[in-house]
């Protein structure tokens, strides 16, 4: 039997492993470190320099949070640079679902992070962060080159990508600044939750935490249809976050443009050099289109004139 050398560098073999998961850009297995004690490892997938890069930002990350009190995430245990992983404290636990509870620990997660970035902003910026339009707009159209090496083999999605690569927002040029004033999660979700027997919620996957803009979080929260928050949430999460009126005119403006980044972002996973399984493949490419779908959907019910929640926000500051 051939012998996982990333499990073999941190002292284990086939005989700890408990389970193997499989994610977008990951594996992580759960190895049996002791009787009733486990570990997790993450093992990066995808191009070398981008796997170092990921694991970088996720030990960091996770060391920065866990050295600032903020302790529902996993202990890092050790990493290993030359074949890019991480190991773990295991969390014992299920992946959750969309409930009130569940967004409750969210907004209480983001509200920590920001009072986080008011004591201790000293961290880099997130992978993706967001200072002005005109990031967002060079984002895009890299995702968007890099979108059409991985569909080169799906024409039908590309195509539709292409065709949803001119959505426009009227006036977006008139926001020139999103200032940084927050720490973010940049990917959060229940898809990257745990919930403990105790019903407690710990957060997984760093590779994009950082610094950013109130703005650009949460139109990753909101934009992102795996976890959909209703615009009455977004207004309370909005008013705990104390952001701005100015703020909030940015979040209705770029909310279909995020949610057309995260279809972006998910076309990469359809490389080969990812995902091998072909039914991987099509969930990825079902997503594509979800995402198109929902960007689409924000365009249409988020212009500005269609907005009643705004002066509803504007009651909830007085």
């Amino acid at each position: 039997m051939k012998k996982n050398k990333t499990l073999e560098y941190y002292g284990f073999d086939e005989s700890h492993l408990i389970s193997t998961i499989k994610g977008g850009n990951s594996l992580i297995y759960k190895c049996r470190a002791s009787e009733g004690s486990y570990v997790g490892i993450k093992e990066y997938l995808g191009d070398y320099s981008r796997c170092v890069r990921s694991m970088e930002r996720e030990v960091d990350s996770l060391n920065f949070l866990y050295e600032n009190k903020f302790f529902f995430v996993s202990k890092l245990i050790s990493f290993n640079p030359s074949k890019p992983s991480i190991c773990y404290e295991w969390i014992e636990g299920e992946t959750p679902e969309i409930n009130s509870l569940v967004k409750n620990q969210v907004i209480s997660a983001l509200v920590d992070l920001n009072s986080l970035y008011e004591l201790n902003p000293n961290f880099p910026l997130a992978i993706d962060a967001i200072s002005n339009p005109s990031e967002l707009k060079k984002q895009i159209a890299k995702r968007l080159l890099d979108a059409k090496i991985c569909l080169k083999n799906h024409p039908a999605t590309l195509q539709a990508l292409e065709k949803a690569s001119d959505i426009k927002n009227n006036n977006l040029e008139s926001y020139n600044n999103f200032p940084i004033n927050t720490f973010s999660f940049s990917d959060i979700g229940v898809h990257n939750m745990i919930v403990n027997s105790k019903f407690e919620a710990y957060f997984l996957d760093f590779e994009f935490f950082g610094a950013d803009s109130k703005i650009k979080m949460l139109c990753d929260l909101f934009a992102h249809p795996k976890t959909i928050f209703s615009k009455d949430e977004i207004l309370i999460l909005a008013r705990k976050l104390f952001v701005t009126d100015y703020e909030y005119n940015c979040i209705i403006k770029i909310l279909p443009q995020i949610a057309f980044k995260w279809a972006l972002i998910t076309s990469r996973r359809v490389s080969n050099k990812i995902l091998v399984d072909k039914k991987s493949v099509y969930s990825s490419l079902d997503q594509i289109n979800h995402f198109l779908d929902y960007s689409m959907y924000l365009g249409e019910i988020m212009t500005f004139d269609e907005v009643l929640t705004f002066p509803e926000y504007k009651k909830m500051q007085q």
